[in-house]
């Protein structure tokens, strides 16, 4: 909002189609689309993983829960934010018709910015979880690190922004929904466009630090571009972020809070909803081999998969040993042996070796 309150008298000569414009129809329609599809997709993941009997970390289902929760939080937030704090109209028709929706809006802003944080965190951590199970410990030494550094950085910035700056920005921290009371806030402005930049560091960090492993697979070039085009889905909020990021740099959101939010509070919802759902997505895809057996779309998932998540069932890989054939006395000898092969998800943690041995006599029967 605007420093300078307008009296009643400007407010009135203002055009009534001015005062009738109401754009809270797409953050309406925004928190309805994605309060269907996160709990969708989570139902995916679940039925994977328990149907086909996966064995998965704690990790992931703590982070996957969180990350559900909290995208859904934002939703019924955004519910309320058109429905009760008349996001999408302009403050002015607020100052005209019940001003008290001004205050409703900024308590729920408050709240959707705390839970932001935690929502924007949680589907980044199992990714790079997901990594870390990816790149082995000899071979991938230097992306581990980074990983690790990246999950530290991700685990910071949702420590001093989503906790210090939020909690200290104004003071008291009522004063940021309630301005009948006396306090004082810093630059609101500053301080969303400074916080989104780490947030885009860390997406890209994400986007690019498995396509080395890519790169070096020893599959052919339309796998490679399945494989990639897997992980850049997994990094598909980075695209919401940039645009959020623009937002804030672009609109004068405070000079008409209620309605140029509109895109903003839109955003805010939509980036970690698509990551949470990108975050699942790896661990969803058995079910979706079962749902599209036979077809194409279950080949190129199947080859995708194996691809990924064989590298964290089996670190020894598929190799194959040369055959060995030796005569002794008489009789001829041949071994071979196709060495680890890759296992399914169920026999995670058993190596399987399959050893072929052929006896042949060259001796004629009855001679010693």
């Amino acid at each position: 909002m605007s420093a300078a309150i307008p009296t009643v008298e400007e407010l009135m000569a203002l055009p009534p189609e001015y005062l009738a414009e109401d754009q809270g129809g797409k953050l309406l329609q925004t928190s309805i689309a994605f309060l269907i599809l996160v709990p969708l997709f989570f139902g995916f993941f679940v039925t994977s993983r328990i149907v086909h009997g996966s064995k998965d970390t704690w990790d992931v289902w703590v982070l996957s829960t969180i990350s559900v929760l909290t995208c859904v939080s934002l939703c019924i937030l955004g519910i309320f934010l058109v429905i009760d704090a008349g996001t999408g109209r302009h403050v002015a028709y607020h100052l005209l018709t019940d001003p008290s929706k001004i205050t409703q809006y900024l308590a729920l802003q408050t709240a959707i910015e705390f839970i932001y944080c935690i929502a924007i965190s949680t589907p980044k951590l199992q990714l790079l979880l997901l990594y870390l199970k990816i790149f082995r410990v000899g071979t991938h030494r230097i992306l581990r690190w980074i990983a690790w550094a990246t999950m530290v950085c991700v685990i910071l910035q949702w420590l001093i922004v989503g906790v210090i700056v939020w909690a200290s920005i104004c003071r008291p921290l009522r004063f940021k929904w309630d301005k009948s009371i006396n306090g004082t806030c810093a630059d609101l402005l500053a301080a969303y466009r400074y916080v989104s930049v780490p947030n885009i560091l860390t997406d890209l960090v994400i986007l690019v630090l498995p396509m080395s492993t890519v790169k070096n697979l020893h599959v052919s070039t339309l796998r490679k571009i399945g494989i990639f085009l897997t992980f850049l889905t997994g990094s598909a909020g980075i695209v919401v972020s940039i645009i959020r990021f623009v937002g804030f740099y672009t609109i004068d959101l405070f000079a008409d809070v209620t309605y140029h939010s509109t895109v903003t509070m839109l955003l805010t919802i939509a980036e970690p909803s698509v990551y949470t759902i990108c975050s699942m997505m790896p661990y969803s895809t058995p079910l979706m081999r079962a749902m599209f057996q036979d077809s194409a779309v279950h080949r190129v998932f199947s080859k995708i998969h194996t691809s990924i998540m064989g590298s964290t069932n089996n670190k020894y890989g598929k190799r194959s040993y040369p055959t060995h054939e030796q005569s002794v006395n008489g009789y001829s000898v041949k071994a071979t042996s196709s060495g680890p092969q890759e296992i399914p998800e169920d026999r995670v943690g058993f190596i399987e070796l399959v050893d072929t041995i052929d006896v042949r006599s060259d001796r004629k029967p009855g001679l010693a």
